[in-house]
């Protein structure tokens, strides 16, 4: 039996492995391992071939969710829509929308995507490569972001989302301006007890921009991966030069305020890479533009993880105030306010 560790709502047997792979002919030994609890994802292998299953088992999915298969079809379609362009996936072996299969439970099955996965490549690279890599990582981004739709909203149709969102239902911060003002006022109001009375009244005068800097961005709604971070990007080599092979986990993937991507992409990069290489440049040269500086940090009040205090941006008044001070992408992204261990 492969399964999972302390709580779960899901284990998968090494029967209902073999009967998945029996879905695709494919028979004999199998090497089945867990490499993530909630979602749980599972590298199988049979007949050299290599497969990632995932199941949607987040607590905050419904308890139905492995029937419904609401977050298959939209990782599914989200891939597809990125396909249609011509952007590079994961390739969909096979996807269960209800319990009717062997697992008892929606699923994706994708094929094993050639490559390496963007966190673990900066660690190995040059500073050439670097620059390489995230200049193509840019260009990737613009491609998808350039992907535009009708309303903003989770893309559960290929032609992405048929009406606006229900203004009184649950709506992402990325899909309107209204959903990112709560969002920033929670993660201001979570740490409150830490910011002074001053540095409150700085936070409150610069929401206060919020209609102003972030409005245009939600009009046309576009393509929004959600997530974007390093340890989502696969890259390969291809024709002596790098390529983006996949974009993972397309769960939140929406018709939306696209540079969110380019925040929470550059919150990642910011936790691993010395400002003193502005890896910022290529990205952006890449992405074919350099976003509204004020909007950019504007959207970064929102949140950022990890929330630690030796990690970009910092925690509590340290951080905000390190926000509120930078003028430009140099401070912005300096780690000298950070306590050294």
């Amino acid at each position: 039996m492969h399964g999972m560790q302390g709580n779960s709502r899901y284990t998968l047997s090494d029967q209902q492995a073999e009967a998945l792979m029996g879905l695709l002919d494919l028979h004999g030994p199998l090497q089945i391992t867990q490499v993530r609890e909630q979602n749980h994802t599972y590298r199988i292998t049979c007949q050299q071939q290599t497969f990632y299953l995932k199941l949607h088992t987040k607590d905050w999915y419904p308890p139905d969710e492995g029937q419904t298969g609401y977050s298959v079809r939209h990782e599914v379609s989200a891939w597809n829509i990125l396909a249609r362009h011509d952007l590079a996936t994961p390739e969909i072996v096979l996807a269960g929308f209800d319990h009717n299969n062997p697992l008892g439970h929606a699923y994706i099955l994708t094929r094993e995507v050639p490559g390496i996965l963007m966190n673990e490549l900066l660690g190995e690279a040059s500073r050439q490569e670097i620059a390489q890599i995230l200049y193509t990582v840019g260009n990737y981004l613009r491609r998808m972001h350039e992907i535009t739709f009708a309303y903003p909203g989770y893309l559960l149709l290929e032609d992405g989302p048929t009406a606006p969102p229900d203004e009184q239902g649950w709506q992402h911060f990325t899909w309107t301006l209204q959903a990112r003002r709560q969002v920033i006022h929670q993660w201001i109001q979570q740490h409150q007890d830490e910011l002074t009375p001053s540095l409150l009244s700085q936070l409150d005068g610069l929401i206060q921009q919020l209609p102003e800097l972030l409005a245009p961005a939600y009009t046309p709604p576009r393509f929004t991966q959600g997530d974007f971070k390093i340890d989502q990007i696969i890259i390969a080599q291809q024709d002596g030069s790098w390529a983006v092979a996949a974009s993972l986990d397309m769960e939140v993937a929406s018709a939306g305020d696209c540079i969110s991507d380019l925040v929470s992409l550059c919150v990642s990069l910011a936790q691993v890479l010395s400002p003193t290489l502005r890896w910022w440049e290529p990205l952006f040269a890449g992405y074919g533009q350099e976003p509204d500086f004020a909007a950019f940090r504007l959207r970064l009040l929102g949140g950022w993880y990890p929330y630690q205090p030796h990690i970009w941006p910092g925690i509590g008044e340290n951080g905000f105030a390190h926000l509120l001070q930078a003028q430009d992408w140099q401070t912005l992204f300096s780690h000298s306010h950070l306590p050294s261990d």
